[in-house]
């Protein structure tokens, strides 16, 4: 009786966020979906579509990852080249991701029944709770209905999270396969296998006792699992490589725009956030687009190295956009916009960092997976542009977090009333 009353419940939440996010789409998708990033990948799908592979255009093969293009160009196979039909398709892709955060905050990944956040009896109301959370959560209802790579993504890391969370070594290459489906979708992501490997081997390698430390065999289980992952990652990433080498002659595992990203937030343009508009990149004419790349990157270390001060203010002024409580574009500083970001900031956003505070002992299998995620996205967005768009993977965590909060508080209450 009660796993049927979980059931309808949660049946109840995925329906009202699907609902959600076909109505916005339906009805305001077209009048936001004007990202300058949107036509770029949508020119990509097309060039896909047609037979001329993942190009941008003749002088930029390779500018954008590939699999955020493909994902587009399959839809417009199916549902035709107007944009509606991809947002119809990530809006259920979003309402799939609700039902992920469920699943990851009930460890059903986990070969060991009980939750990440504590016992059978609470981790189950965890998790409706985090699902219900994410279901009205107003940034996942909006980049739904925009074509950019967020609903994918957040997708694509949620599926990433609940593999990791397995100890088992036959999800590890399975992970590895998901991680590097992230990275094809946001190149940034090419290194976090790194940090997410360092906090698999430190978080699942059984402590020694008080005498001495553990044993080294104690490191094989994880180093295995490791191994295993970046095989799989390497896998997921070999065709986009081989493709690259074969086109420019070097290994090229992300895109040939990180460099004028970097440099777009490392200049004596910069300011935070967004300044692509802002720098003669005229100057870079004339070279190959490899070249310019390594041009950018180039500027951009250098201008580090000369200002080191305005490199560290600007660090500081990147986190404050990427944790900022509402969207830094003036178009949505209107009062119900601010209402809107203020509120799912305090219901969501805070109240998970608090949580996690709160329930770190108890998250131990949940903290493998978001602990790196969290620092990485952190030092990432200290160096390249801050956005609140760029913090939407860890909003799921967050609501998980937050959910569990909610949840020790309404036991206290009812014990105290008990009492």
């Amino acid at each position: 009786m009660e796993f049927a009353r979980r059931r309808s419940i949660l049946v109840a939440i995925l329906l009202l966020a699907g609902a959600l996010r076909l109505a916005f789409v339906i009805g305001w998708g077209e009048r936001f979906d004007n990202y300058p990033d949107s036509d770029e990948y949508l020119r990509v799908a097309q060039n896909v579509r047609t037979g001329r592979g993942f190009e941008l255009d003749s002088e930029n093969r390779a500018a954008r990852a590939p699999l955020y293009p493909l994902f587009c160009a399959i839809v417009q196979d199916v549902l035709g080249e107007e944009r509606e039909g991809i947002r119809l398709v990530q809006a259920l892709l979003s309402t799939a991701s609700v039902l992920l955060v469920y699943c990851v905050a009930s460890g059903v990944s986990a070969s060991d029944p009980p939750g990440p956040l504590g016992a059978r009896d609470s981790y189950r109301h965890i998790a409706l709770l985090a699902a219900a959370l994410c279901a009205v959560f107003p940034y996942f209802i909006f980049y739904s209905a925009l074509c950019l790579t967020e609903t994918l993504f957040v997708f694509l890391v949620l599926g990433l999270a609940l593999l990791a969370m397995d100890e088992r070594r036959v999800s590890a290459p399975l992970a590895g396969i998901m991680a590097g489906l992230c990275s094809l979708t946001r190149p940034f992501m090419l290194l976090f296998p790194v940090f997410l490997g360092a906090s698999v081997v430190v978080f699942r390698t059984p402590r020694g006792s008080s005498e001495g430390d553990a044993s080294p065999r104690a490191w094989w289980g994880p180093a295995a699992w490791v191994c295993l992952f970046f095989a799989g990652y390497a896998l997921a990433l070999s065709p986009w490589v081989v493709r690259n080498y074969l086109i420019f002659g070097r290994f090229l595992p992300g895109t040939t725009l990180a460099g004028a990203s970097l440099y777009e937030a490392c200049s004596e343009t910069a300011n935070g956030g967004p300044a692509m508009e802002k720098v003669d990149w005229g100057q870079a004419d004339g070279m190959s687009e490899v070249e310019k790349d390594a041009y950018w990157r180039d500027r951009a270390v250098r201008w580090v190295e000369e200002h080191p001060g305005r490199f560290l203010f600007l660090a500081v002024e990147k986190q404050r956009r990427f944790w900022s409580v509402a969207p830094n574009h003036p178009f949505f500083r209107g009062f119900q916009y601010m209402a809107l970001a203020a509120g799912s900031y305090l219901v969501v956003t805070l109240a998970g960092m608090i949580g996690l505070v709160a329930v770190w002992r108890r998250s131990r299998r949940l903290l493998v997976f978001f602990l790196p995620l969290l620092f990485y996205l952190v030092l990432m967005h200290a160096v390249f542009v801050g956005s609140v768009r760029y913090r939407l993977p860890l909003e799921p965590f967050l609501a998980i977090f937050a959910a569990a909060l909610y949840t020790a508080l309404w036991r206290y209450i009812s014990r105290v009333r008990e009492d």
